[in-house]
């Protein structure tokens, strides 16, 4: 039996990452009338692991300033909320909720925030989920559990007899058909990589169709 915390990491994470620079983010124009005060704002539009209250989920940033950013979710929260959220390998960073507009909330940072990016490669965030899936190798299937995914790949709970290099197709009521090729296998924890890179837009997507709040609880376990 395996007991995976779906608050962190797949150990196996892949040794693939991605390198960022601030000339890769664009400046955004201040608008009047605007609720953001910063008047040096970037556009990012970046996934990240957003936590509210006990629950994290799937969120893209899409602007930041040293005081603040505005991030798209489905996670519930309130105005006056304590969240937290961090992208690729940096450290959780603590705002509180000061408007909220549709899938979309303004956020001010405790702490004044100035590492927009990073110079330096960085493996992609890991979002926590708990979505169940159909794996399938021809005629045969088998109920698994994702228990976290990146825009490059996923960690599947459950899975048998699956060689690394295998290619399969994964689908569920709340998870788009689609093939992964197997990359790393441990027990019945198996590492899987897309095809081809998914959008921030497009990992929203499958964390909107799960679930509502497209959430799981911190610190839960799964067996598998």
């Amino acid at each position: 039996m395996l007991t995976q915390r779906i608050d962190q990491p797949c150990e196996m994470a892949p040794p693939v990452s991605v390198a960022c620079s601030v000339s890769d983010f664009r400046v955004a124009p201040v608008v009047r009338g605007e609720r953001r005060r910063q008047t040096r704002l970037i556009d990012m539009y970046r996934l990240c692991c957003l936590q509210v209250g006990n629950s994290a989920g799937i969120g893209v940033i899409r602007n930041i300033s040293v005081g603040g950013a505005q991030i798209q979710s489905k996670m519930r929260a309130r105005i006056g909320q304590e969240v937290r959220y961090q992208w690729e390998n940096t450290a959780p960073i603590v705002a509180i909720v000061t408007w909220i507009d549709g899938d979309r909330m303004g956020v001010r940072h405790i702490e004044p925030y100035y590492q927009y990016a990073r110079s330096v490669p960085t493996p992609p965030v890991r979002i926590p989920c708990a979505i169940e899936v159909e794996v399938s190798r021809g005629d045969a299937k088998t109920k698994c559990v994702v228990a976290n995914m990146s825009y490059k790949g996923l960690c599947l709970l459950g899975v048998d007899d699956i060689l690394e290099g295998t290619m399969v197709r994964i689908e569920g009521a709340a998870f788009p058909a689609m093939s992964v090729t197997v990359t790393r296998k441990k027990g019945r924890m198996v590492e899987a990589s897309f095809r081809e890179d998914l959008t921030p837009a497009g990992v929203l997507e499958i964390g909107s169709a799960w679930h509502a709040s497209a959430t799981v609880p911190i610190g839960a376990t799964w067996d598998a």
